[in-house]
């Protein structure tokens, strides 16, 4: 999980979602740029250690070069939020060859939907225990993949972010509205 250590991105859930994927590890690196945001990551880090949770690391405000390092060693990126506006951290995921898993709502699931549907995986369930149980399946399928089905999508999903998500993209579409709004208004 990337983001901001916020209750609304629900990380919360992880260490109830962590029991059914003992065979995993979760990394979450979230900012903590205010007080609440350090109470809410302190808060979780004592809730995965009373329950015996092993397999989560949580890490807070770290370097790009590490997150580098660690998105460039992931499988997936877990979204866990509902009904999220966009969901910037599953492109960020996509560019280092995560498989993005998202909750089947909101923006992301959008983009995944719309842009990603042979690359992204959704989950459904809304209870954390139920989200557990089918980030399990949907991971061991992943694990699953051979190597040449894993080159051929994420070539594809790359090759989309590139075109979409770029830059040059942005500016293009950003020209598009603009001239449409100046033809209406003269």
């Amino acid at each position: 999980m990337l983001g901001t250590y916020t209750i609304g991105k629900r990380y919360h859930f992880l260490p109830l979602v962590a029991k059914h994927l003992n065979n995993y590890s979760i990394i979450t690196m979230g900012s903590t740029p205010s007080r609440i945001n350090v109470l809410y990551y302190n808060t979780l880090s004592l809730l995965a250690n009373v329950l015996g949770i092993h397999n989560i690391l949580m890490l807070s405000n770290v370097n790009e070069k590490l997150k580098t390092y660690l998105l460039s060693r992931a499988s997936a990126l877990l979204h866990l939020r509902f009904f999220e506006h966009f969901g910037i951290s599953i492109i960020e995921g996509i560019a280092y060859g995560n498989i993005p898993i998202v909750h089947a709502s909101g923006g992301q699931y959008e983009v995944c939907k719309g842009f990603f549907p042979f690359w992204c995986k959704t989950f459904t369930s809304t209870d954390p225990k139920d989200i557990g149980i089918e980030l399990s399946g949907i991971l061991n399928e992943i694990s699953s993949y051979s190597f040449d089905e894993l080159y051929k999508s994420y070539s594809k999903a790359f090759s989309i972010l590139k075109n979409n998500f770029s830059f040059n993209a942005f500016r293009e579409n950003l020209n598009n509205i603009l001239q449409k709004y100046l033809n209406e208004v003269i």
